[in-house]
């Protein structure tokens, strides 16, 4: 067996800045557009990416491709967390809050993907693969570091400090596992059907240490209480696998005519919530149906797509708002994720074309 190789190597590196210097937040009651701001704002990601495509083509027409990413983002977000306050204290001796919300953390990407890949120009065609992926989430502790990582100044007790009074460091670990496979049979030249797998495995691992600050008014703060977390912080996990995949038909009668019908499940992955009391909240399960013609008219002058679809979506995640807190007129706005009690359907129908008499 003659195992000599073609080999293709591509390599990409992406190098990005973004400055939009803040996320402005508008004031409830007060017109949408109507921003007033009294505490400093910054938006910054510093990222640098790294891909390596490799493909080694064996004689016989097979295909083994190696994809390999790593990716590296920091990033700094701080807005005013009360919009057009302060407010005045509830107690007039208290000087009145500049609630803020300060945060900075460094995120890492590792990826590996394997893939065999049978000829093009077979009856029957296949794509095997594997894939992984690790992300690390880190964002430092200031009570350690000095560093604002998940910060919030001002709130509860009027005392208009420069300090945090509410914070956490947040760690996470996620790995994602997946092996997959994909056939395509020709079962006469112009119908084609096609099937795929896909089994997926995650796992997600967090800690957190959720402090508040009494005494906010001294420099620098004297007493941090636990909040929601026991002493020395706390460490939840989830984890979870799902069995994906798509068939579909596939119909050419013409040179110029192209229709299908598909039909395939797919999930987002679950996870849990950074606030205390952590809540979970379970993966999206989306089943989608589809049917669809593609066609070239006037004489290749125009091309035309029609499709109608319907998706059954479960358990599908949405991100709801609460405050917390109070004293001295201040709150914390915070946000956690949870699930739709019921299902949800979509369904549409959609039409395009696209005309050249140039």
């Amino acid at each position: 067996m003659d195992l000599s190789v073609h080999i293709e190597f591509l390599s990409k590196t992406d190098i990005g800045y973004l400055n939009d210097g803040g996320n402005p937040v508008s004031t409830a009651g007060a017109p949408l557009f109507t921003i007033q701001l009294d505490d400093p704002m910054a938006y910054v990601d510093r990222s640098i990416r790294q891909v390596v495509d490799m493909k080694y083509h064996f004689d016989g027409g097979i295909t083994l491709r190696s994809l390999t990413g790593i990716q590296n983002i920091f990033t700094v977000n701080n807005l005013d967390a009360n919009g057009g306050g302060p407010f005045p204290p509830a107690n007039p001796l208290l000087q009145a809050d500049h609630n803020s919300f300060k945060s900075q953390g460094n995120f890492w990407f590792y990826s590996q993907e394997f893939d065999l890949v049978s000829p093009e120009d077979q009856q029957l065609r296949w794509v095997l693969g594997l894939f992984g992926e690790r992300q690390v989430s880190s964002i430092p502790d200031f009570l350690k570091t000095g560093k604002n990582g998940f910060t919030f100044t001002g709130f509860f007790l009027g005392f208009g400090a420069d300090v945090p009074i509410f914070l956490s460091p947040w760690h996470q670990i996620e790995d994602d596992l997946a092996v997959f496979g994909n056939v395509q049979y020709d079962i006469q030249p112009d119908l084609t059907v096609e099937a795929g797998l896909r089994y997926s495995y995650i796992h997600k691992e967090q800690f957190t240490d959720f402090s508040l600050g009494l005494f906010g008014f001294l420099n620098p703060p004297t007493i941090y209480i636990p909040f929601g977390n026991p002493v020395g912080g706390s460490t939840q996990h989830e984890s979870g696998d799902y069995v994906d995949g798509k068939i579909a038909l596939q119909w050419k009668p013409t040179d110029d005519d192209f229709a299908y019908v598909s039909a395939s499940r797919g999930h987002t992955v679950k996870g849990m919530n950074i606030f205390p009391p952590h809540d979970p909240y379970k993966p999206v399960e989306v089943w989608n149906y589809e049917v669809g013609w593609k066609s070239t008219i006037l004489d290749g002058h125009m091309r035309t797509q029609l499709d109608a679809y319907y998706e059954n979506i479960g358990n599908y995640q949405a991100v709801f708002g609460f405050t917390t807190g109070g004293g001295g007129g201040g709150v914390i706005n915070a946000s956690e994720t949870r699930n739709a009690e019921t299902r949800s359907r979509i369904w549409g129908i959609e039409a395009s074309g696209q005309g050249n008499w140039g």
